[in-house]
């Protein structure tokens, strides 16, 4: 949900389980753990880099 001051943002909400990825968990920091580097941080920088 945008926040007030941001009312021009349309907000992209992307889920991953663990196994859309081969993983057994991921959790809010182990995301920016190096196991999951070709995993998960390929795809965000790819969409950072699209934007």
């Amino acid at each position: 949900m945008p926040r007030a001051g941001f009312t021009a943002i349309k907000p992209e909400v992307l889920t991953v389980k663990p196994s859309d990825v081969g993983a057994k968990a991921i959790g809010h920091f182990n995301f920016f753990r190096r196991q999951h580097c070709d995993r998960l941080w390929r795809g965000v920088a790819e969409w950072l880099q699209g934007e």
